[in-house]
């Protein structure tokens, strides 16, 4: 039973030493360096609490003037691609 206990105790503090590292190193890239690049011409399916077009039936935005349509289709054609 002690050998167990030990190597369990010994897990248990490798793991919490593993997560504080992680913990470490994601602080260490910093906010600035993190950047998400989304192109051009993305139509997105809104849900209802984040958009008020939905109010208007039209639940397909596009990520760059967020301008909303009814269907998909519609959203490909008229979101910017350039």
């Amino acid at each position: 039973m002690e050998k167990h206990t030990t190597i369990l105790l010994s897990l248990l503090l490798l793991g919490c030493v593993a997560d504080l590292v992680q913990c470490r190193r994601i602080d260490d890239i910093g906010v600035d360096e993190i950047r998400v690049n989304i192109p051009r011409g993305i139509c997105y399916r809104s849900v209802w609490i984040s958009n008020p077009c939905l109010i208007h039936d039209r639940c397909w935005c596009c990520y760059d003037n967020n301008s909303c349509y009814s269907t998909e289709d519609d959203c490909q054609r008229a979101c910017p691609k350039i």
